[in-house]
């Protein structure tokens, strides 16, 4: 495995003194997926820069330089409804990402387009730590092409193309002279899933089961409690940190020296390292990914069509995190109700049943369940099937058909 990311951008010192930016184009990379059934269209596109981007040299307004990283506009072959751009960056103290996305109707030849749409300020250090900046989403009013919730661009109506662009924000003076980088970057666009659509059935009666560390989100109830209340509400970070071990990426004893839990200390690491000021909790999808991005991991949210797409990634070795909700009655198994929650999905057994790590458990002895697939499937159906896609750099990924 990798022990630290290597950037594919970064900012260096610059001997510039002038007001305004510079744009570095993010260019397509390989490993994305354009998939259609089930009642859905998905396009997940990747994208890295393929040249080095320069700092700002000073944080008083006229005498600075802000970098923008930008892709070209992106036109999809289909109608989507919403997009959840992700990004692996590492902002430098006392800076931040700020990171926007706009869509647009028509074709290349001929096309119109929203303002821009803020989604989030990334700062990537411990909220505990000097020098972070708050972490925070924003939530835009609805308008006649869409609206922000959170992590998603809504659109009003329908879209045919985006484009995302990243600018890096040194907030004091102590942020000039410091590296950010932004490693690399996602997009996802969906269609809205098409009313009556089902499932696939499950195709295989192979099992397939990959070894995820279980870890409890309910043992660390009471710890950093400013933090979204704490271990309670912590399904995300806690399922970031399990595919993370299960890659062998976790936080060194060095960065966990200043935690104070009991058990699995990085659990509360990476809650401290998601929060998001403005949903007021540690469930943003993007912030996790970028978290996960520190260990030298390619973490991207996307969208699967159904558990045979997941089954094609586990059998290839790669455990997902994936977004449900639920009533008692429509999971009994999990003896919980949630309106949202994130669990890993580690596995298929010969039934078609699913292999999970749910951390809504009162210890890491009680993490690993199996729940019925027809049950489950129904359940992850409510977010589109949001999944969390990590994987070290450089792994492959297997084509969806």
């Amino acid at each position: 495995m990798q022990s630290q990311p290597q950037p594919l951008a970064a900012f260096a010192l610059s001997d510039k003194k002038k007001w305004g930016n510079e744009a570095v184009t993010l260019t397509a990379a390989p490993g994305g997926q354009r998939i259609d059934g089930s009642g859905i269209s998905i396009d997940l596109r990747h994208f890295v820069s393929d040249e080095l981007a320069r700092v700002a040299t000073s944080c008083v307004p006229e005498e600075s330089l802000h970098t923008v990283w930008q892709t070209e506009m992106q036109f999809l072959d289909f109608e989507a409804k919403d997009l959840i751009p992700s990004w692996n960056a590492l902002a430098a103290p006392y800076g931040f990402l700020h990171v926007e996305v706009r869509i647009g109707r028509g074709t290349p030849a001929s096309s119109a387009w929203s303002t821009w749409f803020p989604i989030a300020d990334w700062a990537s250090g411990m909220d505990t730590d000097k020098g972070t900046i708050a972490r925070t989403s924003f939530k835009s009013p609805k308008s006649d092409w869409g609206h922000t919730e959170i992590d998603t661009l809504v659109a009003s109506g329908s879209f045919t193309a985006y484009q995302l662009r990243v600018t890096c924000d040194p907030m004091k003076a102590e942020s000039v002279n410091q590296t950010h980088r932004l490693m690399h970057a996602s997009v996802v666009a969906t269609t809205a899933r098409a009313a009556g659509s089902a499932p696939r059935p499950n195709a295989s009666d192979a099992a397939v089961d990959n070894d995820v560390p279980t870890r409890s989100q309910w043992i660390h109830e009471g710890e950093y409690t400013k933090y979204g209340g704490g271990g309670l509400s912590w399904c995300s970070p806690t399922t970031a940190t399990m595919l993370a071990a299960y890659w062998g990426h976790l936080p060194t004893p060095a960065e966990l020296a200043t935690i104070e839990a009991p058990a699995d200390p990085e659990v509360d690491f990476a809650a401290l390292h998601t929060f998001d000021t403005n949903y007021g909790g540690c469930g943003n999808w993007p912030f996790t990914m970028a978290y996960a991005s520190r260990f030298g991991l390619v973490a991207s949210v996307t969208r699967l069509r159904d558990l045979e797409d997941a089954r094609v990634l586990l059998s290839a070795g790669i455990p997902l995190g994936v977004s449900v909700a639920f009533t008692r009655e429509e999971l009994p198994e999990a003896g919980y109700p949630t309106s949202g929650h994130l669990m890993v999905v580690r596995g298929l057994t010969a039934e078609g049943d699913v292999i999970v790590n749910d951390p809504a458990t009162p210890s890491n002895d009680h993490v690993n369940r199996v729940y019925p697939r027809d049950k489950f499937e129904k359940v992850w159906l409510k977010s589109n099937c949001t999944t969390y896609l990590m994987h070290p750099r450089g792994y492959e990924v297997p084509t969806l058909g």
